[in-house]
């Protein structure tokens, strides 16, 4: 198990993420590590992003995102 691996700790390759569903995951860091990356986030869940997308990209107004909620078009935030 690659998780509780001596190497893969020593060598600092896994990385805790914080999982609104799971609570604390173990995540593995890639295998190159540079100055100035960003820390790993969780994937999203799904529809997490969705409200953004459509307001940002195809100009949806918050009265359109709740219509399409309601008839069921999309989920809410999960």
């Amino acid at each position: 198990d690659w998780s509780s691996d001596v190497c893969s700790s020593d060598l600092n390759f896994i990385q805790k993420v914080e999982h609104p569903v799971l609570g604390e995951v173990q995540l593995m860091r890639p295998a190159i590590i540079m100055d100035g990356m960003e820390p790993m986030e969780r994937a999203p869940m799904l529809g997490e992003h969705t409200d953004e997308v459509l307001a940002e990209y195809l100009g949806y107004d918050a009265a359109t995102l709740d219509a399409m909620r309601a008839d069921g078009i999309t989920q809410p935030r999960g």
